[in-house]
């Protein structure tokens, strides 16, 4: 994490670091299905009933529940990975020395969370009310009943929940991560730049969006060497074809080098 040369420690601290996201993205994962589900059954309900024009509303309706899911694991994260920092920190510096940061990087990170729950919920809620629309749509243009559009929303609840859930709980889980530490980092204020660190296998990505770069910035400063600027890897500001499934990290040094 601090100042780590490439090589084998760079494969220890991503290894350790994607262990703690996998038990996390779990139980992120988990909660969104189960929030899809509900959204799907609430929908084909109010078609079987002729409410065929209602049916995305099913997705308003759950919208405070999903809303509090993501700030329960986002918090969730937030403190897993700013813990695992301070504890990493503590290795290289005197403990005393980061005890204040903590109050610090929450307040930062509880901004983080309300403006990021409100975006991600209102593209999350927009993608599900145009898949339900379009089941329904579907269904009316091939003459079906409402039992039988029904039946197909919850058909398609079965195959699209957990896919959904697990994509969105993978990125959201990645992002907030390393957002978490990389607040924490900087709250300590020991080390002033970071540099981008990938897996360096056949699944970086390396065309439009190019993350096989070994890029060090500012602490505050954004990626450039990526295909657009990013502050992080799985930085929510960026492209979906730049974030999503991504397993980028980042390491943190007190010089770049020169």
């Amino acid at each position: 994490m601090f100042d780590i040369p490439d090589g084998r420690k760079t494969l220890i601290y991503m290894r350790a670091f994607h262990r703690r996201m996998d038990a996390l993205e779990r139980v992120f994962t988990k909660d969104v299905s189960k929030i899809y589900k509900r959204q799907f059954s609430l929908a084909a309900n109010m078609v079987e009933q002729g409410m065929t024009r209602e049916a995305e509303e099913a997705v308003d309706l759950t919208t405070g529940i999903l809303k509090d899911s993501f700030r329960v694991n986002y918090r969730r994260i937030g403190s897993v990975f700013s813990e695992w920092t301070l504890s990493e920190f503590a290795k290289v510096e005197a403990v005393k020395a980061v005890k204040t940061p903590k109050d610090e990087f929450w307040r930062g990170f509880d901004v983080f969370i309300e403006t990021e729950v409100a975006l991600k919920i209102t593209q999350i809620n927009n993608s599900q009310k145009m898949l339900i629309r379009e089941l329904v749509r579907k269904g009316l243009k091939e003459n079906l009943g409402h039992k039988e559009i029904a039946k197909e929303i919850q058909e398609k609840s079965a195959i699209v929940s957990k896919f959904k859930a697990q994509r969105i709980a993978r990125t959201e889980t990645h992002g907030v991560a390393v957002h978490s530490v990389q607040s924490q980092v900087g709250a300590t204020g020991r080390h002033k730049y970071k540099q981008w660190s990938h897996s360096n296998d056949e699944r970086v990505r390396s065309k439009k969006f190019n993350h096989r770069v070994t890029e060090i910035v500012k602490i505050d400063e954004d990626y450039q060497a990526t295909g657009e600027a990013l502050l992080a890897p799985g930085d929510p500001s960026g492209s979906a074809g730049n974030v999503i499934n991504c397993r980028c990290l980042e390491k943190y040094l007190k010089s770049n080098g020169e």
